[in-house]
């Protein structure tokens, strides 16, 4: 059976969140009991669970109980509350969160990425991990909607699946790495802004264009809900990285033969006096070569400098290192849990997750198929690098800057609200004058608090990619399907115990053979071997694999910018 743990406990609109923290006395334990009762929330006692419960053959609950479990499940989610934090976002709503969080400045990475990879490996890259990631979020799905009906408790964060199924201290690491991802990439997000103005007012001195972001963050980030965010927010950011794509793409298309695209000691893309020839990396057969002869100089031809296979010299860990940048393109789970707890109906998230990365997958494969085929060896690593300075360029920098603004606000809000049910429990998600005063005290200390690390430490960037790639791949591989794969082990582990309480003496045998019996039946309770073995690859494959790769990429960049970085707070350009 579970393990019991101590949890500090706090009321969230109609929910009742549970964090890693100190013990609580009885008292306390009952005020928030009593408080979530008197909201109807939708726990119940676990006498309410266990009285008048009959289980079929099988031990599972009868058709009656499991209509009836329906029935409220679904009168809960008829009336949401209109407190903050509470369950009021619409499945359209979220789908514009995971837009506008996942769908970043990542994808103007992409086309640099597929010059190294190729086409074929591209082409199966991007859907590929598409899929990956929504069937991630389906799993963090599946144990939000089936932990009251298992555990009889909400899971709210990853903190909080972890500490009941995988015990205290695991929990504990995981409140932690949590809390530290998204300090960190908070804190990147600020240091991007200020970049981003940098590029729009031409401010040369770093800790200035800080300083400004600083001020530009502060509004957005009085949003204490993402009900609030996808609101006012997302839809715009969204718009914003959308827009910005086309303008890129757009003036590639238009400015495809002309020279300032180009570089000086390279064929530019419209100039083919010669015969452009690419080889294939691997292949000696000349129908494996992309080849094009251009008589007229006026004259494009797509596709050119580009390769069907890796480019020719690619190690196995530089493929691997391109290959996980469509990996983290997709990547953003960590807030999943916090999003469906916000939902009216959570039974919805895996539609929206699976909307967001439908539009996400065209959209990469639209930047990638037209940047890479205009671009192909001369695709840059940041794709806004080969505007020329003009309106399309300040276009773009504000444009960045917008979406970038919006990133900051979703990264850091479980930390504002941690930190908001930490330092002022008793204004936590209160509707009041005073609790808007927390909150706007807790944001601004932390936006002062990153432009402090980000000008401390010039190569923080870096920092925050190693943190990152730690985190990354196990956000997305590794623990939603532990918490999946343990909740079908309770599940299961319940089942086995209501059977024994009732006497059937045909259940145990001897401890290894139900020990085994036992993960053979929840395997069965996963939904079959084929959802077993994707798990398995993503526990035992992709999560060590990409964990790694992105691990060796950063370090290898913190020691190449150490090496070159100005002084703290020094005005560099």
């Amino acid at each position: 059976m579970m393990e019991e743990h101590d949890h500090h406990t706090y009321p969230r609109g109609r929910h009742l969140v549970k964090t890693v923290g100190d013990d609580h006395d009885e008292d306390d334990h009952n005020h928030v009991e009593l408080t979530c009762a008197k909201s109807k929330d939708v726990f119940h006692d676990e006498d309410d669970y266990s009285h008048g419960s009959s289980l079929d053959s099988n031990g599972r609950k009868t058709q009656h109980e499991e209509q009836q479990g329906q029935d409220e499940y679904e009168h809960d989610h008829d009336h949401p509350s209109s407190a903050i934090g509470s369950k009021r976002t619409p499945w359209y709503g979220t789908a514009i969160i995971l837009l506008s969080e996942v769908m970043g400045t990542g994808i103007l990475s992409l086309p640099y990425a597929a010059k190294t990879l190729g086409w074929t490996t591209t082409i199966i890259s991007i859907p590929l991990f598409a899929v990956f990631a929504s069937y991630a979020g389906w799993l963090l799905a599946q144990v939000h909607v089936k932990s009251p009906q298992v555990l009889h408790l909400e899971f709210h964060s990853y903190a909080d699946a972890s500490t009941t199924l995988l015990g205290r201290t695991f929990g504990q690491i995981t409140h932690i790495s949590m809390l530290l991802n998204w300090g960190a990439l908070a804190i990147y997000y600020l240091i991007a802004t200020a970049d981003g103005i940098g590029d729009i007012f031409e401010i040369d001195c770093s800790y200035h264009r800080a300083m400004l972001a600083v001020v530009i963050l502060v509004i957005p980030c009085q949003c204490r809900d993402f009900y609030a965010i996808s609101k006012y927010l997302s839809g715009p950011s969204t718009c914003s990285i959308i827009l910005m794509v086309f303008v890129i793409l757009g003036s590639l298309i238009l400015h495809r033969n002309d020279s300032e695209y180009g570089t000086e000691d390279s064929v530019t893309l419209g100039d083919y006096n010669s015969t452009t020839n690419t080889t294939i990396h691997g292949s000696t057969n000349s129908t494996d070569t992309i080849n094009s002869t251009d008589t007229n100089n006026s004259e494009f031809v797509f596709g050119a400098s580009t390769t069907i296979w890796p480019l020719p010299g690619t190690t196995l860990l530089e493929y691997l290192e391109a290959m996980s940048a469509f990996v983290f393109a997709y990547q953003g789970h960590a807030i999943f849990l916090e999003l469906q707890a916000e939902m009216k109906d959570a039974r919805e998230f895996p539609f929206a997750c699976s909307i967001g990365y439908i539009i996400m997958c065209l959209m990469y494969a639209m930047t990638v198929l037209v940047a890479y085929g205009l671009r192909g060896d001369q695709t840059e690593e940041f794709l806004p690098d080969i505007l020329p300075d003009g309106p399309a360029r300040q276009l773009v920098g504000v444009l960045v800057c917008l979406h970038i603004t919006v990133s900051y606000v979703i990264a850091c809000q479980p930390l504002h609200m941690w930190l908001h049910a930490t330092i002022f429990p008793q204004t936590f998600q209160q509707e009041s004058r005073l609790g808007s005063w927390h909150w706007f005290l807790l944001t601004c200390g932390y936006l002062l608090f990153g432009f402090l690390i980000g000008n401390c430490i010039p190569f923080f960037a870096d920092v925050q990619a190693l943190i990152g790639s730690l985190f990354g791949a196990p956000s997305v591989f590794g623990w939603p399907v532990l918490f999946f794969v343990m909740l079908c082990r309770q599940q299961q582990l319940q089942q086995q115990a209501e059977l024994q309480e009732q006497d059937q003496p045909n259940h145990v045998s001897n401890h290894h053979d139900s020990n085994m019996d036992s993960w053979w039946k929840t395997f069965q309770l996963m939904g079959g071997w084929h959802h077993v073995v994707v798990c398995a690859i993503f526990l035992f494959v992709l999560t060590p694999l990409f964990c790694i790769l992105g691990t060796t990429g950063a370090i290898a960049s913190i020691v190449q910018d150490a090496e070159h970085a100005p002084e703290p707070f020094q005005c560099n350009g």
